[in-house]
This record gives C-alpha cells, sequence and structure tokens, in this order.
C-alpha cells in the first residue's frame, strides 16, 4: 500500500470532473498517422496513411470531441487500427481504433489508458471506412475526402485554447532551449539530452490500484525537478510524462512563470488563476490553480507572495 500512496493521493487531494475527451484534443491537430495495430499500450509506427490536410484533419477532431466514454471496464479484442495525433506545439497523442467494415460502428481507445472505451457516432465511422478503404485497397491515395458540415466541429482558431484561455501548451516546462510537456513519451523528448542524468530513478508496478493495478510508474528525480512518468501494464517499455513538479530556478512555465515569481507576476500571466480550494485563506500563503476542465492541471505552491513550487500533472481517469 506504502507503494502506491504518492499517486493515491494525487487523485484524493485534487478533485476533478470529467467533461469528455474533448478538452484533452482542443489544439489544432496538424498531422495523423494511421497504421494496423500491434497490440495495446503503444501505437504502431509503421503508418500506411499520414494525412495533412485540413478536411481529414477536422475529420479525426470531429470523431474525437464526439466519441462517447463507456461505463465499466472493458474486455475487447485486439485493435484493430492504431492512430497517431500530432498537434501544433509537437505534442502526440496515441488511439486504438475498430471500426466495422461497413462503417456502421467505431470505437476508440487511449493508448494510456486501455480499460476504457469511446463509441463513435455512426456517421463518422462511416466516414473513416471510406477514408482508409482505398490505402487499405492498396491504392497510393482516397478517391475523394469531405470536409464535415461547418455546424458539426467548431473553428480551428475557436478552439485553440480552453476555457479562460488556458492550452495544452501551458502544461509544459522550459528548459534552456528545449520544452518538457506533459503526455510526452521518453521516445520523443530525450530527457538525459535536456536535463543531464537523474540524481535517482525508480519503476515501480502498482499494486491494489484498482483498474491501474499492473501498471508502471518511472519517478525521477533532479536538481529542484521531479518527474513522474507512466506507462501501462500491456507495456512497460515506454512511458510518458504523468506529473512534474519543480522546487527549484531554472525552469520555467511557457508563460515565464517560474519558483521566485511574485504572486503579481503570476496573475498577470494566469488571469484566470484561482485560490486552490484547500481551507487556506492568505492570498500570500496560498496555492493557485487551474485546468484545461479536463484532466490536466498546473498547480503553484504561493508562500510569502512569491512562487515556492509548481506542479504540472494529468490524472488518469
Amino acid at each position: 500500500m506504502k507503494k502506491i500512496l504518492p499517486l493515491l493521493l494525487l487523485f484524493v487531494l485534487v478533485p476533478f470532473v470529467y467533461h469528455g475527451a474533448y478538452y484533452l484534443f482542443n489544439p489544432t491537430i496538424t498531422k495523423v498517422g494511421v497504421s494496423l495495430s500491434t497490440g495495446f499500450g503503444k501505437v504502431n509506427p509503421d503508418f500506411f496513411a499520414v494525412f495533412e490536410d485540413r478536411p481529414t484533419l477536422k475529420l479525426f477532431k470531429l470523431a474525437v470531441s464526439k466519441a462517447e466514454k463507456q461505463p465499466g471496464i472493458v474486455d475487447v479484442a485486439q485493435p484493430e487500427y492504431d492512430v497517431e495525433m500530432v498537434y501544433a506545439n509537437g505534442h502526440t497523442e496515441g488511439l486504438h481504433m475498430w471500426l466495422h467494415p461497413e462503417g456502421t460502428a467505431g470505437a476508440i481507445m487511449y493508448v494510456t489508458n486501455t480499460e476504457t472505451i469511446y463509441t463513435l457516432p455512426e456517421d463518422i465511422a462511416g466516414r473513416l471506412v471510406e477514408l482508409l478503404a482505398p490505402f487499405l485497397a492498396g491504392e497510393s491515395e482516397p478517391d475523394g475526402q469531405s470536409e464535415p458540415a461547418d455546424d458539426s466541429l467548431e473553428d480551428d482558431d475557436a478552439t485553440e485554447s480552453t476555457t479562460d484561455g488556458i492550452s495544452l501548451n501551458d502544461f509544459s516546462i522550459k528548459v534552456n532551449d528545449s520544452i518538457i510537456a506533459l503526455h510526452a513519451w521518453d521516445h520523443e523528448v530525450n530527457l538525459e539530452d535536456v536535463l543531464g542524468p537523474p540524481a535517482a530513478q525508480s519503476v515501480e508496478v502498482l499494486e491494489n490500484a484498482d483498474t491501474l493495478t499492473g501498471s508502471f510508474v518511472k519517478r525521477l528525480d533532479y536538481d529542484g525537478l521531479h518527474l513522474e512518468l507512466f506507462s501501462p501494464k500491456q507495456n512497460g517499455e515506454t512511458f510518458w510524462i504523468m506529473s512534474m513538479k519543480v522546487s527549484g530556478k531554472g525552469y520555467l512555465t511557457p508563460r515565464g512563470i517560474g519558483v521566485g515569481s511574485t504572486l503579481e507576476e503570476l496573475k498577470n500571466a494566469y488571469p484566470a488563476i484561482e485560490m486552490a480550494p484547500d481551507g487556506r485563506t492568505d492570498p500570500r500563503n496560498a496555492a493557485y490553480w487551474i485546468t484545461d476542465e479536463g484532466y490536466n492541471h498546473l498547480q503553484f505552491e504561493v508562500q510569502e507572495g512569491v512562487v515556492a513550487e509548481i506542479q504540472i500533472y494529468h490524472l488518469i481517469p
């Protein structure tokens, strides 16, 4: 039980409300790759189709925003396809996907949470089948792609950020000229090149952790920085960044806030930030947080009017 205490505390101390998969995919998608899946927990990088045209990117964005979460823990057949979405900020997100060959049904699943599935509306599943059919038949390009109806998807410019201007870019830290982003896989960012070797590291297999039992958590300690990375239980080889805790100088948020910044600077950088509801009432000695209304959180611990610690983390649903 002691082994999983830090992870459990993350769930207990910070309340969250499910608002659907939409908020995780709000930033602009710049490229989508599709491959035949080789199994749960990771994306097969051997893509048989790569899309960068606006109509197709909007179709995939619509698919994710309209997907409906199904209750309970699922036990499904091996995925048919893997999908990798690349965003304008360089972040990538992996999905498993199932499509009925006649386009009458479809489903997606995050590679980072293989026990929850989201069903696709029939019309979207049908359009995805039509999109992929020429590639699966051996043709080099699809014969045609139709753009989603205007009223079915918000304009890209309107969805660059979530409520109050927070975007996926904000859930990252700057180290010299490099960016370390929440959700980034360890094969996407070479942490040793950016940070040097860690002062301490460990990997544990979670036990008695409900649906996360059997998953892997890697912990890395650097000077003034603690990282926790997660790998699904079907994987255990590649990890994505689940949380970052900054306690020293040399690390900044994309808006220029770091340890030592003043409360005034913090509020100017994040106008919508609020005091965390932890019972403290002194604004100069309190936690301040902001979320994307999904599972991503950015929290600042302020002591005597100065930022003393920064936490950036993702709550696994």
